[in-house]
């Protein structure tokens, strides 16, 4: 079999995509080939569970982008695949359909409720191609793709006992999650940076009191921040001994994920490094501002998240972040 997974989502909705791909690993003789987009594809990069890697850029610019994605396109028309898993529910996703050979599609039905996906949806399953599984918001991202899996290979009347993967995985080209090494557990990692268009991110004052608590329990605090949080970061780090909080800034991803795997504890707000520090097999503490936790807390057991009734960041105290760092050492250690 040679199965085609689209996901063309951000970067934490991509690496929760790792489970999909282990899960269909699964199964015996088959090839699992990803098509995403530039902006995720770190997600799959060094992925050693996927075959063939398809990475189009969304709006090409510059000749050599159109020039990729031209490519990708011829390749995908080449290949024949038994099956293909859209992990997207938009309809801009739906139409790169239309470059892929494959006589089955699986999906769960479109998240927009326009017309013109209702119309899609209507009109697409009249054929056998298309086959759409209701998608369940209560539950987590990852149950979703592990229903839609044994929705798909019950149609392709394909045994299977496949069994739900209880982690996601970030590689690197050094980093393999799968072979753990003995991590530091005396430094903390709080990452002060995020979307803060959609509040991911910890204020400078929350975080400023959180690492002073980490300081006083005794732990080295190494702070991360993205480039252009790199200002805020200094004020913050001036507050403190060098001997006790040191800073990560970086805008490349790959050095961030290879510096943060060193270490057991990440505290940071929702987004994608959060499920990339759970992708490390780091033990995380999330902050939740109006995200649904239910659905989309790191896939991981060693994981806190924490939310106010009030469902706004600016709402959460040091204490409760460090009540919930005491308790994932003492449950989940």
């Amino acid at each position: 079999m040679r199965i085609l997974v689209v996901r063309t989502d951000f970067l934490g909705d991509s690496i929760l995509s790792s489970t999909f791909i282990r899960m269909l690993k699964q199964l015996l003789d088959v090839q699992v080939d990803i098509l995403c987009y530039e902006y995720n594809f770190a997600a799959f990069q060094y992925n050693k569970h996927i075959d063939s890697k398809y990475r189009l850029y969304e709006i090409p610019v510059s000749s050599e982008e159109k020039l990729n994605n031209h490519q990708v396109l011829q390749s995908l028309r080449q290949n024949k695949y038994t099956a293909v898993f859209m992990l997207n529910r938009d309809f801009k996703t739906y139409k790169l359909l239309k470059y892929i050979n494959s006589p089955r599609v699986f999906g769960h039905r479109l998240g927009v409720k326009s017309l013109r996906s209702k119309m899609f949806c209507r009109f697409s399953a009249l054929s056998l191609k298309y086959n759409y599984l209701e998608y369940d918001n209560s539950i987590h991202e990852v149950i979703n793709q592990f229903n839609l899996l044994k929705f798909g290979l019950r149609i392709l009347n394909i045994p299977n006992n496949i069994i739900l993967d209880k982690q996601s995985y970030f590689y690197t080209e050094s980093f393999d999650p799968e072979e753990q090494d003995q991590k530091d557990t005396g430094t903390i990692v709080v990452n002060i940076s995020g979307r803060r268009d959609t509040v991911r991110y910890i204020p400078s004052s929350l975080a400023q009191v959180i690492i002073e608590d980490l300081v006083k329990l005794g732990k080295k605090v190494l702070m991360i921040a993205t480039k252009d949080e790199y200002i805020r970061a200094n004020e913050i780090l001036t507050r403190f001994s060098t001997l006790d909080v040191s800073l990560c800034a970086d805008d490349n991803l790959f050095n961030i994920a290879n510096t943060m795997a060193r270490y057991k504890y990440y505290i940071g707000a929702d987004g994608g490094l959060l499920h990339m520090a759970s992708g490390l097999q780091m033990h995380c503490i999330g902050l939740f501002h109006a995200q649904n936790i239910e659905a989309w807390h790191p896939w991981s057991i060693h994981q806190i998240c924490v939310q106010t009734p009030t469902k706004k960041i600016y709402d959460l105290t040091a204490d409760n972040i460090i009540k919930a760092f005491k308790d994932l050492k003492l449950n989940h250690d």
